[in-house]
């Protein structure tokens, strides 16, 4: 069955116009049955040759208890930790720098959250390096030192391109499908550190705090739900900026 198929056959299910955005962004479609993992049937409606379909409303649950959570938890302050290092969610990188988030965009490094006081120092060594070449004051060096030095940049950019803001532990996780990114979960579990994630039928809800069920293959459900959060984080910080305002004047007076 085509996703248009699918489509066409969730869209017999759903008639409330608040549901139209989910399912022109195809949030709805889960994976084939056979992958199903049994604690994710909560969150599904029904199944259409072979394929799951996910239920929208179970989804807007979720999201909104990731709002809630999220603003509860941000309104004083704290990063977000986005992670999502498959090419579907190349909008990721875009959405964190919006927000000023930092973001694992390529791969997961080991150690991130439960070594973070020695990850954070080869993330400064990174910078120091990236500044270093782009004032010129590699210049001193040999064109061979140069290209050695080069590719050492080239390495960690792939590791930490997206974490330059990265200086304290995150408050929050938010995960592209807790399957892909298993290590990051782990490591969050293991330091406490809460974790809203985008999770399809082929995963665990029970290891993070809030599964968001939903599409983790097609872009533009990942976007519709990387929007979702950099919404959630701006209205945060827009009470924390009003809280701020309000202990100012009554400091003033």
């Amino acid at each position: 069955m085509s996703i248009n198929e699918v489509k066409q056959k969730a869209e017999e299910l759903y008639s409330e116009t608040d549901l139209k955005e989910l399912l022109d962004a195809a949030v709805f479609y889960g994976l084939k049955k056979s992958k199903t993992y049994p604690r994710m049937r909560q969150y599904i409606l029904t199944t259409r040759t072979d394929f799951e379909i996910i239920n929208l409303k179970k989804t807007v649950d979720k999201m909104e208890e990731a709002k809630d959570f999220l603003i509860k938890t941000l309104k004083e302050g704290g990063n977000v930790l986005f992670v999502g290092t498959q090419p579907a969610a190349f909008k990721i990188k875009e959405i964190a720098e919006s927000v000023n988030m930092p973001a694992v965009l390529n791969k997961w490094v080991g150690g991130l959250l439960t070594n973070f006081n020695v990850i954070s120092r080869r993330i400064d060594f990174y910078k120091k390096l990236k500044n270093d070449m782009e004032s010129g004051s590699l210049d001193k060096y040999t064109k061979k030192e140069k290209v050695r030095i080069q590719r050492q940049l080239d390495k960690l950019q792939k590791l930490f391109d997206g974490l330059l803001n990265f200086n304290e532990l995150p408050r929050v996780l938010v995960v592209i499908d807790p399957v892909v990114h298993s290590t990051a979960i782990r490591e969050a579990n293991r330091m406490k550190i809460p974790v809203i994630a985008l999770i399809n039928t082929d995963g665990n809800p029970d290891l993070v705090t809030i599964p968001v069920p939903g599409n983790t293959k097609a872009s533009t459900s990942i976007n519709w739900f990387l929007n979702k959060i950099k919404e959630y984080i701006e209205e945060a910080r827009k009470m924390n900026s009003g809280i701020n305002s309000l202990n100012q004047e009554s400091v003033e007076k």
